[in-house]
């Protein structure tokens, strides 16, 4: 039995995929965990614009 434990502990044949399934769960995480900060500077940005572009656009006086 021992002899069957240490050779599943020094198989290191599923640590590659395990490791990219962590990553992509961090990754997911931090995506989810950023949305709201990456929406408010998004809706920033574009609000700045569009009033940027209304000032530059409007007729003149």
């Amino acid at each position: 039995m021992r002899g069957g434990f240490a050779r599943v502990a020094k198989d290191e044949s599923g640590a590659t995929a395990i490791e990219y399934g962590l990553f992509a769960v961090l990754l997911g995480f931090m995506l989810v965990a950023g949305t709201p900060f990456m929406r408010n500077a998004t809706v920033g940005t574009v609000d700045s614009v569009s009033a940027s572009y209304s000032a530059a656009t409007a007729p003149a006086p």
